[in-house]
This record gives C-alpha cells, sequence and structure tokens, in this order.
C-alpha cells in the first residue's frame, strides 16, 4: 500500500518551520515566499501558498516560527503534508529539502523557493542560486543596477553592460542609449550608429536626423536623398509644367515624374483635356454630363464646348437647367473658348435658366453667360440649400427678369458666394433686387463686378 508521506516533483518536504520573515514590508507585494509578509490575498504568494488571514498576533500562523508583525498577514502552506512548491524550478519527487530545487533560467533559489530575476534579467542556466547570476537578457543592457531595454534594437548575447552593445533594427540608429527611428526611411542593416546611414524613401530626404517629407505633389527621383534639392520632381499623379507640379485632375493617374499632361491616363467617364483629365461635353448637354459625374460618386472637370442650351432638361418645371445633388467631390465647369465661341444658357418667357439645388461640395461656374430667363424668384440663377462655397468666374449675366433678383436669387446659403469678373446687362425686377436678391444670411463677395457698385441694383433684406 502506498504511503501518502513523500512530496511530488517539484515540490520538497519542510522538516521544520521556518521562522517567519517580515522584510518584504507592509505595501503590497508580490512573490511572496513560506512565511513572508505581509500579504493581501492568495496572488501575492508564490506556486501554492496561500495567504493566511489574521488579527493581531494571537493567532499562531501554521507552519510558521514566531508571532509576526501585529494584524499583518503571511504566506503559508494550504495542504496538511508540509510539501513547499519549488516555485520556477523542478525538484524530484521525495525531495527534502529546498536545496533540492533546480531553479528554471530566469530564477534563482531565494530561501524556500524559486524567484523570478528582474525585469529584462535572465541567467545563464537553470539551477542559479543568488540574484548575483542574474545578468540582463539579449535586447538589454545594464544601466546602472537594472537591465534597461535596447528599444528598437537588440544584442548580440545576454549579459551586455552598456547601451554601445545594442544593435538597432534595420530602420534604425543608435541615438545615446537607445534605438531612434529614421522616419519616413531605412537603414542598410541592422548596427547603424548614426541619422547619417539612414536612406530616405522616395519622396523624403534626410534632414538632420530624420527623414522629412518633399512636401505636397513633390517627389525624388529615388531613396537616399540628403537635401531638399533633390525634390525635383512631380509626385504620382502629378506632372510638371513650367517650374510647377499640375494635377492630373479628378479621375487621372500618372507616374511619378511625369513631364507632360500626355503622361496622364483618365479612367471613365474622363477624357484627356488641355491640362487634366475633364469631362468634355457640348453646352446643350451638360445636365447629362452632370447626371453621368454625380452617377460616378465623384467631382471633377465638366468642360464645355461653345454653344447654346435652349431646351428643357425636364427636371424642374420652373427653369430651364436643373443641376441638384452634389455630394461627392468639388466640381468645375468652364467654358473652352480657345477655338472661338461662347456657352449660353438661354432660358424663356416663364422659365429661369437654372436652379442650383442641394449644392454639398464646392462648385464653381466659369465663363458661362446666363440670358433671357423670367421667373418668379431669379430669372437668371437661382441658389436653394447651398452648404459649400460656389464660385462664379466671369459669367454674364444678360437681359434676365424676376420679380424678386432678375439675374440672381439666393434663397439657402449656408456659405459664401462669390462672384468675379461678373458681368450685369439688362436685368430688371419687379420688385426688387434687379441684378441680386440675397434672402439669406451669408454675404456675396463681389470682386469687379459692376453690379457691386450699384447698391440700389443688389437687395438685401437682412441688411439695408
Amino acid at each position: 500500500m502506498a504511503q501518502c508521506n513523500i512530496c511530488d516533483a517539484n515540490f520538497y518536504l519542510l522538516d521544520s518551520d521556518p521562522a517567519i520573515d517580515s522584510s518584504p514590508g507592509h505595501d503590497p507585494i508580490t512573490g511572496l515566499s513560506l512565511c513572508q509578509g505581509d500579504c493581501d490575498s492568495d496572488s501575492d504568494c508564490n506556486g501554492e501558498l496561500v495567504c493566511f488571514q489574521r488579527d493581531g498576533t494571537s493567532t499562531p500562523i501554521p507552519g510558521c516560527a514566531g508571532t509576526g508583525v501585529n494584524d499583518w498577514d503571511y504566506c503559508v502552506l494550504g495542504t496538511a503534508l508540509s510539501c513547499v512548491s519549488c516555485g520556477g524550478g523542478t525538484a524530484s519527487s521525495g525531495s527534502t529539502s529546498a536545496d533540492q530545487c533546480i531553479c528554471n533560467v530566469g530564477s534563482f533559489l531565494d530561501g524556500s523557493s524559486c524567484a523570478s530575476c528582474g525585469s529584462g534579467e535572465t541567467t545563464t542556466s537553470t539551477g542559479s542560486t543568488s540574484a548575483g547570476q542574474c545578468i540582463c537578457n539579449v535586447g538589454f543592457f545594464l544601466d546602472g543596477s537594472s537591465c534597461a531595454s535596447c528599444g528598437s534594437g537588440t544584442t548580440e548575447n545576454t549579459g551586455s553592460t552598456s547601451a554601445g552593445q545594442c544593435i538597432c533594427n534595420v530602420g534604425f540608429f543608435l541615438n545615446g542609449s537607445s534605438c531612434a527611428s529614421c522616419g519616413s526611411g531605412t537603414t542598410e542593416s541592422t548596427g547603424s550608429t548614426s541619422a547619417g546611414q539612414c536612406i530616405c524613401n522616395v519622396g523624403f530626404f534626410l534632414d538632420g536626423s530624420s527623414c522629412a517629407s518633399c512636401g505636397e505633389n513633390l517627389s525624388t527621383a529615388s531613396t537616399g536623398s540628403t537635401s531638399i534639392d533633390q525634390c525635383n520632381i512631380c509626385a504620382a499623379n502629378f506632372y510638371l509644367d513650367d517650374s510647377s507640379c499640375v494635377s492630373c485632375g479628378s479621375g487621372g493617374t500618372s507616374s511619378s515624374g511625369s513631364t507632360a499632361v500626355s503622361q496622364c491616363s483618365c479612367e471613365a467617364p474622363y477624357t484627356l483635356g488641355d491640362s487634366q483629365c475633364v469631362i468634355e461635353c457640348t453646352t446643350s448637354g451638360v445636365a447629362a454630363c452632370w447626371q453621368s459625374l454625380t452617377s460616378y460618386r465623384s467631382g471633377g472637370d465638366i468642360e464645355l464646348s461653345p454653344g447654346t442650351l435652349d431646351s428643357w432638361d425636364g427636371e424642374d418645371s420652373e427653369s430651364l437647367l436643373s443641376l441638384e445633388h452634389l455630394n461627392y467631390g468639388a466640381l468645375t465647369i468652364s467654358c473652352d473658348k480657345s477655338g472661338g465661341g461662347d456657352c449660353i444658357w438661354k432660358g424663356e418667357t416663364g422659365k429661369r435658366v437654372v436652379q442650383l439645388r442641394h449644392i454639398n461640395e464646392d462648385l464653381t461656374l466659369t465663363s458661362i453667360t446666363i440670358q433671357d430667363g423670367d421667373a418668379y424668384l431669379g430669372g437668371g440663377l437661382h441658389f436653394e440649400s447651398v452648404h459649400e462655397a460656389v464660385i462664379l468666374n466671369l459669367v454674364l449675366f444678360l437681359n434676365n427678369h424676376a420679380t424678386r433678383g432678375g439675374a440672381i436669387y439666393i434663397e439657402d446659403a449656408f456659405e459664401t458666394i462669390t462672384l468675379n469678373g461678373c458681368t450685369f446687362t439688362g436685368n430688371t425686377a419687379g420688385s426688387q433686387g434687379p441684378d441680386l436678391y440675397n434672402d439669406f444670411f451669408e454675404d456675396v463677395v463681389m470682386n469687379g463686378c459692376p453690379a457691386g457698385k450699384n447698391p440700389f441694383r443688389l437687395f438685401h433684406p437682412f441688411f439695408h
């Protein structure tokens, strides 16, 4: 019949009660050995030891010799047989003393059990018997009395005693006592010891101790640039025009280093224009082009060929042309006058020229003639629910009529509307504002527009 009087493997039999040890202190401490205190819970004790709770000193501490500190609690065995765990170590079954515990690598025998070395520390082998055998682990070095991390680096071996033994990872260099990043760059290999060994990525150059960006739209020909002067080519999706980088536009792509607009590739529905990717459109087909672009959920540029729009687009019974729901990117509509001719949007009796409604991205109209519109509000142009900036460049408002706002009526504009170089000729109003009626709080900015010099032709009911 087996006898239950020997300890399992990794435990040893305690043949006498060890003395109470109060040296760890009163603050919450973990890793306490047998008969050490003060503990607050079982988790403060090593291995399978438990925290024995008591009041005063009258309650004896089982398996420990002495009385201890008043009201302090101590770690004790949790079993009837006085088998003590080796902690972070091993022992054969039937072991009878702590000396028979063989501590694992990274721990040492501390009195009655194996204790872990400090943070970043290890031992060269199993069986260490004192804290003095703990050395710095790989990736750490001795900094005073403790081991400090090399950070983004490592060491060749354990036991490093200075930061100079740190080998920085690729993309880092030794800066004092730690490895610093090259930023947007790399290094040829591990072990770099200065910022000068950083190789900056394409589009960056070495600026002191880190890689700095060439800036918007600029790049470099290769990695390893060391001066901003090497930021001399255009980034992808741009091309060099004289001394500046120009965007290929919405739907356009190009490789870095492109030097002409011809190197831009345009995705449908865009085609290559004179200076960028555009949607080429006839003046009479502007509504279809607008619908095509917004269906792609994209902004961009609509370039109109000269001509006249004078037929209803079928969207708004009061307007010849209704442009609505701009939601997915800034849009420019301009007239290509390079071959001569004008882009004319022409209304008729009882129908305004154009309605702009639900404009939720920036919109620019350039070199358009808006004429002969007739409506109750805004014979030429009616703004409704405008939530982003609208700019009108060189737009001619000719012979439009309305009860209010012969040329322009602004109903809901939550962002500034700007008119640059616009011309107002022959516009009339039955009530107020032959050229412009602003029925909302946002101001209208007029630069170089003749109507801006005649306050009687503009009406703003909130600001007289």
